[in-house]
C-alpha cells in the first residue's frame, strides 16, 4: 500500500468520525430546542401595555426591566407567569426588543413572542421573552 492509499483510507475514517460527531451535536441541539418550545409560552397580538421597572425597585432585583402584554393572551406559559412578558433592558438584545415593541405599538402591528419558559431573575410573574417578531 502506498502513501496515497493510506492517507485516503485515514481521511475517510476521519470524515466518518467528524460526520458522526456533527450529527450527534445537531441532534442534541434540536432536542434542546424542542425542550424549550415544550415549556415556553407563546403569544401573538397587538401590544396593549408597556411599562418599565427601574432597576432600583425592590421588585426588579437590580435589573431595569421592560414588561409588556399582548391583547390575545398567552398559551403554554410556565406556572410562574401571569401571561405578561419581561425583557432585560441591561442587554443590547433587550434594548433592541424594546425598540421593536415601540415601533410595533406605533404602527398597530401584531407581535409574535416566544418565551424561554422561565420568569427570570426579576422576582416578577412575567415570562422572559426569548424572541419577538413584528408582523407588518
Amino acid at each position: 500500500m502506498n502513501f496515497f492509499q493510506a492517507s485516503t483510507r485515514d481521511s475517510r475514517r476521519l470524515s466518518g468520525v467528524v460526520l458522526a460527531r456533527t450529527v450527534s451535536v445537531a441532534c442534541a441541539l434540536m432536542l434542546g430546542c424542542v425542550a424549550v418550545d415544550a415549556v415556553a409560552g407563546t403569544a401573538t397580538g397587538r401590544v396593549t401595555s408597556i411599562y418599565i421597572i427601574n432597576g432600583t425597585a425592590p421588585s426588579a432585583a437590580g435589573a431595569s426591566v421592560l414588561a409588556f402584554t399582548l391583547g390575545n393572551g398567552t398559551t403554554g406559559a410556565p406556572a410562574c407567569s401571569d401571561g405578561s412578558w419581561a425583557i432585560d433592558l441591561g442587554s443590547p438584545v433587550g434594548r433592541a426588543m424594546h425598540q421593536q415593541l415601540m415601533h410595533a405599538q406605533q404602527q398597530s402591528a401584531t407581535v409574535s413572542v416566544l418565551g424561554d419558559g422561565t420568569c427570570g431573575v426579576w422576582n416578577q410573574p412575567r415570562e422572559r421573552a426569548l424572541s419577538i417578531q413584528v408582523n407588518f
